[in-house]
């Protein structure tokens, strides 16, 4: 993971407190919504979630964020788990 550019996990930390704590929200609301979901499924959803923040923000369409990672869906994994361990 320190080979490739964290560049989901970098926009995060990049957020003022207000903006983490709001995007923080919208996560665990969303994992209510997910509870009877397999962990992989609820995991994958939660890390395209933040990934469209992050590419929303960005001014980017997911497609664009992702041809900038090198791994895409194992970047967002994990940025998603920084961001829960960052909590």
């Amino acid at each position: 993971m320190k080979d490739s550019l964290n560049i989901i996990g970098d926009w995060f930390s990049s957020q003022n407190a207000i903006k983490r704590a709001r995007l923080l929200k919208g996560i665990s609301m969303k994992m209510s919504h997910l509870k009877n979901q397999p962990v992989e499924q609820l995991t994958n959803t939660l890390a395209a979630g933040l990934m469209a923040a992050c590419a929303d923000d960005l001014g980017l369409s997911i497609v664009e964020l992702a041809g900038l990672l090198k791994t895409p869906k194992q970047d967002a994994i994990a940025s998603l788990v920084t961001v829960l361990r960052d909590a």
